[in-house]
């Protein structure tokens, strides 16, 4: 049965890092940094898959392997309560969806016999794929910045539910500790600015300068880099930079892996809100 590794998904992680942050040195400062605990989950059920006549085709696991951090002093006490409820929150809905969709388990299930109903005119093929009857999920993270003032963190996903192999995609998490809230996008830029059209002419021209290196073509890259909130999700600052990750799929096939374009901010100088604590404690 096909199973990705922990080290498959912070592949994801370890790539946005090493591309985007090179050279850049561990935050400094005189404050004691946040402490963290780590919480971790681990489950395998047993999987028996059966056809509409009972007839058992193979077995299989459902897995789930999950690691996220909790921390105990983030500014105050409702600030720390609240940054916990919003990674807990982020995990607890991915588990929720894989169960949902992928008919897989929860963070309380046990070793359990799970079955599936195959109808008579898949049982061939279903024999002669018992990969396809694996299901799992695992989540890993990396804390790529953290100061009391501001804390990013990297989350690495990979969903298998079949198939030739699992779909690993990033998350990132830029809390603000003094304003208590999570930044996205539009808080690096000033209101009511053109950022996501300059983003997107910046990043669209970088990819492309690159496509036959990548593997890729400008069809793909223009769909993944669209002016669009959640192409751009993924982002990162590094000095005088601005870096931005695509998961597989995004602007190039699997094959291909992520991708990570990186701007200058100089290029977006007319619309950054300077002001954004992202910016300050990174550049």
């Amino acid at each position: 049965m096909k199973i990705y590794s922990v080290k498959h998904y912070l592949f994801i992680l370890a790539f946005f890092s090493l591309v985007a942050c090179a050279g850049e040195k561990k935050a400094e400062s005189n404050l004691p940094s946040p402490t963290v605990e780590e919480v971790k989950i681990k489950k395998t059920k047993k999987k028996v898959a059966l056809s509409n006549t009972k007839e058992m085709l193979t077995e299989g696991e459902v897995v789930l392997d999950i690691a996220y951090p909790q921390f105990k002093n983030v500014g105050n006490e409702q600030t720390t309560a609240s940054f916990n409820s919003l990674i807990k929150n982020m995990i607890d809905t991915t588990i929720t969806s894989f169960k949902n969709e992928m008919d897989g388990i929860d963070a309380d299930a046990t070793d359990k016999i799970d079955t599936l109903t195959i109808a008579d005119e898949d049982k061939e093929a279903y024999k002669n794929m018992a990969n396809a009857i694996g299901r799992s999920l695992y989540i890993g993270y990396e804390i790529t910045y953290q100061t009391p003032e501001y804390i990013e963190i990297n989350f690495g996903f990979d969903v298998y539910g079949g198939g030739a192999h699992g779909m690993p995609y990033t998350k990132m998490i830029h809390f603000d500790v003094a304003a208590n809230k999570n930044i996205t996008l539009k808080d690096l830029f000033a209101e009511n600015s053109d950022y996501l059209k300059q983003i997107s002419t910046l990043v669209t021209a970088e990819l492309n300068s690159r496509k036959d290196e990548i593997g890729t073509d400008e069809e793909s890259i223009g769909l993944g880099t669209a002016p669009k909130e959640d192409n751009f999700a993924n982002f990162t600052i590094v000095r005088d930079s601005l870096s931005f990750l695509f998961d597989p799929y995004a602007v190039a096939s699997y094959a291909a892996g992520p991708q990570v374009s990186k701007i200058p901010l100089s290029k977006l100088e007319s619309v950054l809100n300077k002001n954004s604590v992202a910016i300050k404690v990174k550049k």
